[in-house]
């Protein structure tokens, strides 16, 4: 007849061996990173760098904003861009943009500004990615400012 305290040994040894062979495979597949915040480097306004302030672009036309956006883990990922300014009458306007992609990790991703963002108005953006479990920062995170421009047709 066995001895309990082998059998207890036994058990103990085969439990613990399995828990080594699991937690690998649980801490990776827990482990999902959310997005990259989007480099200030790497987003534009009409294939200007993003600039705020007095040195924010004049622009005469509705301009494409673009940024290059990735992933820590090489997810594909979709683009929320948002687009603010302060309408005529001072109250805040705020247009989100989203669904642009799915794409590859580190691939531009771009869209044009709204048709409803009138002329002669002071316009900030931000974009920020989603690999379809969790949402990255937005670039203006972090202390960064928002990209700039004056809508000035």
């Amino acid at each position: 007849m066995p001895r309990p305290y082998l059998v207890r040994s036994a058990i103990a040894a085969v439990l613990a061996s399995s828990a080594v062979v699991a937690v690998p495979w649980s801490a990776s597949a827990a482990d999902n990173q959310p997005p990259a915040q989007p480099q200030t480097s790497e987003l534009n306004t009409d294939n200007q760098a993003c600039a705020a302030g007095p040195d924010r672009p004049f622009v005469r036309n509705r301009p494409t904003m673009s940024a290059v956006l990735r992933d820590p883990e090489s997810r594909p990922v979709t683009a929320e861009f948002e687009v603010s300014w302060t309408d005529a009458a001072g109250d805040p306007q705020v247009r989100t943009l989203t669904d642009i992609g799915p794409k590859a990790s580190g691939s531009t991703f771009s869209t044009v500004v709204p048709n409803d963002v009138p002329a002669f108005t002071e316009v900030s953006w931000r974009v920020r990615a989603y690999d379809g479990a969790l949402w990255g920062q937005w670039s203006s995170a972090g202390g960064q400012s928002p990209c700039e421009f004056v809508y000035d047709y």
